[in-house]
């Protein structure tokens, strides 16, 4: 994957390598093996059609198999990974069928929050809308591909949480998985990340301006952008699809 020393490419392990953050205590054993290997699936860590098996994801955690089933049931039913009988489990291939009706929840959602937004968007949390593009422009100028993602994601969550809808946050969050994969890939072109910036920072100028026609305008096109980017990442890289 891109890192701060690596210019905007394609890059991958042979088989996979997870990453594994520390557990603050927040979540238990079963919690905390489905985030973090959803996390690692979303952001391209473990490629579709690598097969991946109780017993070494147990040894990985340090833990009993139990927790590690149970998150392969969860990733099962979200789609993300498939369990073959007698064989093992795999990562899944993208459904653009399902990244659309993704991307369809998500935007239903986000154009109505971002009307209340518009309305009604604290003052004195507009500031951190400003913070989160510098950083943004910092993970550009870094090359930093994963740490953009996240911010990215924190951009859109300063919106939710400023209008008190931090569940239907969650939900777009819990929904998204095959959509945040093709959206991590068109990523690897810097100068898409370079346009998501100009798109975060009219989306940040018409809530502040409240002007609600800009807003709706500059959202949508901001995602539905994916529409056309996911034909274009499926005839490049057209094994990592169904």
């Amino acid at each position: 994957m891109l890192s701060k020393n690596k210019p905007a490419e394609r890059v991958f392990a042979i088989k996979y390598s997870l990453e594994i953050p520390k557990n603050d205590g927040n979540l238990n054993v079963g919690d905390f093996v489905y985030k973090t290997v959803r996390e690692n699936i979303i952001n391209w860590n473990i490629e579709p059609g690598v097969m991946i098996s109780e017993k070494e994801l147990s040894e990985q955690f340090r833990a009993s198999r139990t927790p590690v089933r149970e998150a392969f049931i969860k990733l099962g039913r979200e789609g993300l990974v498939e369990i073959l009988p007698q064989r093992g489990t795999v990562i899944s291939k993208i459904d653009l069928g399902r990244v659309e009706e993704e991307r369809f929840i998500r935007e239903s959602l986000e154009v109505a929050v971002l009307n209340v937004a518009v309305e009604r968007f604290p003052p004195e949390k507009l500031p951190a809308f400003e913070e989160n593009l510098k950083q943004q422009q910092e993970c550009v100028e870094n090359i930093d591909y994963k740490r953009f993602l996240k911010v990215d994601d924190e951009f859109h969550r300063i919106m939710f949480l400023g209008c008190n809808k931090e569940l239907s946050w969650e939900v777009i969050q819990n929904i998204s998985g095959h959509y945040k994969r093709i959206r991590a890939m068109t990523l690897w072109d810097r100068q898409v990340l370079e346009d998501l910036i100009k798109q975060h920072a009219a989306i940040f100028e018409a809530i502040r301006d409240k002007d609600l026609e800009k807003a709706n305008c500059n959202l949508k096109k901001h995602l539905r952008k994916l529409i056309v980017e996911e034909k274009e990442m499926k005839a490049k890289y057209p094994e990592y699809f169904l």
